[in-house]
């Protein structure tokens, strides 16, 4: 019988997580997630399996000067001016903003994130696309216990994720798509997010990791894809109790 508190590659969301921490860290951990019910026993076996042969040091720093000369010669802003917790829309101009900021992915070397549309039409598509996954992940598992509202919510959010992606793909090629990516709020916030999403390929670049920027990764991907605030997540903090964990 599937044990369900664990994550695995059976589920969506539990696949999804897998995956993508085999992505970000260029590991595999096939035939090893069967005791995974907690993100402390998911970080114990990322640490046994990721080992570059480099010194331990911290990326943060390294990739925040990085990413400030990036910001210097995009833009031009004054060195002095770009701080970690200083706002990213403060000093990214409005003009021409889309076009720069593929620059900007150019100049560092690493993919971005797209710029999303603002105000209500931004929120309507985050709407659909995260209201969408609960609403198919809350239909599967009425489904699953054979309740009746279950196909209805599974249709309705995967009709609701559907449109949200046909959204999704316009908003990453219209120059009205301004709006800064999630987790992109500060400078620091930003770089957090650069480390993250491209570990193994920047450890490979620097020779640099640390296990605090290990666990922050680890963080920041179930933050995207169990939708919970990495704050908040802990080494204790038990997979079953994220939203949307299948």
């Amino acid at each position: 019988m599937v044990n369900r508190e664990k994550l695995r590659y059976g589920g969506s969301s539990s696949g999804d997580a897998i995956y993508a921490v085999e992505d970000v860290f260029g590991i595999s951990l096939r035939h090893e997630t069967e005791e995974l019910v907690t993100v402390g026993d998911l970080y114990e076996l990322v640490l046994r399996k990721f080992k570059p042969a480099k010194k331990e040091g911290c990326l943060r720093s390294l990739m925040f000067y990085k990413f400030r000369r990036a910001l210097i010669d995009v833009w031009g802003i004054q060195r002095e001016r770009i701080r970690p917790n200083v706002l990213l829309e403060t000093l990214i101009p409005l003009e021409d903003r889309r076009q720069q900021w593929i620059k900007l992915g150019t100049t560092l070397a690493m993919p971005l994130p797209s710029l999303r549309f603002d105000g209500p039409i931004g929120s309507t598509i985050d709407g659909l696309v995260y209201g969408g996954a609960i609403g198919f992940v809350a239909g599967i598992v009425g489904l699953w216990q054979r309740q009746l509202w279950g196909a209805a919510a599974s249709i309705f959010g995967l009709g609701s994720l559907m449109v949200g992606g046909l959204a999704l793909n316009l908003q990453e090629t219209s120059d009205r798509a301004v709006r800064l990516p999630h987790g992109y709020e500060t400078v620091g916030r930003a770089v957090e997010q650069i480390v993250s999403w491209n570990y193994a390929d920047l450890v490979k670049r620097t020779g640099v990791w640390s296990k605090q920027e290990i666990l922050l990764a680890l963080k920041m991907l179930l933050q995207e894809i169990f939708l919970v605030d990495y704050e908040e997540i802990s080494l204790d903090s038990k997979f079953i109790d994220f939203p949307g964990f299948d």
